[in-house]
């Protein structure tokens, strides 16, 4: 089957973004934290936000769709390329935008923060993936 290799290299994307997230979520990595002899930690900025907690949810979500995309046809591939080239952008600077913890916030804060935000993109992502698929398969069936 000629499709494992996208396939294997979205999962891979997923596996990489997933170590990266965690690589970045710890802010003494960045200096923006200090551990302290008493083992607490000292912040140095108030908004110590890494971006690795979103990179964590993003790449469990996206492993989820590669997991998914093991059982897709030919036809199925192409619809959740077309979908994924514009979601997956898009979904990025929602992010990045309209998280209000986000420096670039354009929202207050009682809208959710970037890493429930990147989740609900992530849902949203996978049933689409999903719905995508199963649509595919069931017209190469008639």
């Amino acid at each position: 089957m000629k499709n494992w290799k996208p396939k294997l290299s979205f999962l891979t994307l997923a596996g990489v973004m997933y170590l990266v997230g965690e690589f970045l979520s710890d802010p003494t990595v960045f200096g923006f934290c200090t551990r302290q002899a008493d083992q607490n930690y000292i912040c140095l900025a108030d908004a110590a936000v890494s971006i690795g907690w979103p990179l964590i949810a993003a790449g469990e979500m996206l492993a989820v769709a590669g997991v998914i995309l093991l059982f897709a046809n030919e036809a199925g591939l192409r619809a959740w390329w077309r979908m994924s080239r514009w979601f997956l952008p898009i979904a990025l600077i929602a992010v990045i935008f309209f998280s209000p913890t986000s420096i670039l916030s354009l929202l207050s804060s009682s809208h959710p923060d970037y890493e429930a935000m990147t989740q609900l993109l992530g849902i949203v992502y996978i049933i689409t993936t999903l719905v995508i698929l199963l649509r595919a398969r069931r017209n190469i069936g008639h």
